[in-house]
């Protein structure tokens, strides 16, 4: 009797740990939940100037960064992750761009565009906007401003910074991408759309609805990505059909867009940046950064991002 109640005992104590190592479906769906967590990491935060707003990062992996607070541009050196020059442009810079052999600044309280010098940043010229200046981009061997005053792009000669083109586009047009020298992408913050400019035909050949305060967009291949604050989403737009192929619910407030080395996706969230996983439809993990980001970019295999509280620029590494 002795042994037969000892035997029941460990058969009892063998399926308990069975059931708590968890095996089939249910262990599967505890490792998919396990991924939801950190990945990457902060490897440089680099004080920059005050009130980060746009950046970029140029063939050499040299990254721009305009700061609203005190109306400067720093470039920041991704060998040493330093700082090695900061200029002074016109009151309020909200974006930056690199192209034509330049950077580009847009500054929209002076209502102003500078070109700077790629090297070392001088200021080599700057031009007075009709306008309000927001953000900037290169292609087909201009440079195109979005006005938020007229609810137009405007295209500029590189060499006079004449505007040359003007395209009507929606309301409050915040933000500008290039897909090479063919399209240009623009979210139009007021009325919640997007639209799609041929520069061959130079006019708007599709707009889209996107929802409650579009942010910024990038280019990935044949596809799209928009960040959308009002919904706190991140929508997948096919470049051809400038139709929404995917909608991933973030959760958190969002406005910019990034794609790594591997063809991921990162967004800003309200304190940390989110990895999103396109198969899954779903936020996979995240990296804490200083202060709460409000921009992100991608280059020399890093993802780079600003805070709007906080004077300084984040390097992770995504792998």
């Amino acid at each position: 009797m002795g042994t037969v109640l000892i035997i029941a005992v460990v058969i009892v104590v063998v399926a308990v740990v069975a059931l708590a190592g968890g095996g089939g479906d249910g262990g599967g769906g505890d490792d998919d939940q396990a991924d939801d967590g950190a990945v990457g990491a902060v490897v440089a935060t680099i004080p920059v100037g005050d009130t980060p707003r746009g950046i970029v990062v140029d063939d050499l992996g040299i990254v721009w960064v305009a700061n609203r607070g005190d109306a400067t541009v720093s470039r920041v050196d991704p060998a040493t992750d330093e700082v090695t020059s900061t200029v002074d442009v016109g009151e309020g810079p909200r974006d930056v761009a690199v192209g034509l052999g330049s950077v580009w600044v847009t500054s929209l309280e002076a209502a102003e565009v500078s070109r700077l010098s790629a090297s070392d940043g001088t200021v080599l010229d700057t031009v007075a906007f009709d306008g309000g200046p927001q953000s900037v981009t290169t292609a087909d061997g201009l440079v195109w401003v979005t006005d938020r005053d007229d609810a137009t792009v405007e295209g500029l000669d590189p060499d006079t910074l004449e505007t040359v083109e003007e395209i009507a586009v929606g309301a409050d047009p915040a933000a500008i991408v290039a897909d090479g020298d063919a399209t240009l992408w623009v979210t139009n913050r007021e009325d919640g759309t997007l639209s799609k400019i041929d520069l061959d035909e130079r006019a708007v050949v599709a707009t889209v609805d996107v929802g409650d305060l579009p942010g910024e967009a990038t280019v990935d291949g044949d596809d799209v990505w928009l960040a959308v604050e009002g919904t706190r989403s991140v929508l997948r737009v096919d470049a051809a059909s400038a139709e929404v192929v995917e909608t991933i619910e973030v959760g958190e407030r969002v406005g910019a867009v990034a794609i790594d080395d591997q063809g991921r996706p990162w967004v800003d969230g309200d304190d940390d940046l989110l990895l999103l996983d396109p198969d899954a439809g779903s936020v996979v993990g995240s990296v804490e950064v200083e202060g709460q980001p409000r921009e992100v970019a991608a280059g020399d295999g890093s993802i780079w991002s600003v805070p709007h509280d906080a004077a300084v620029l984040t390097r992770v590494d995504p792998s």
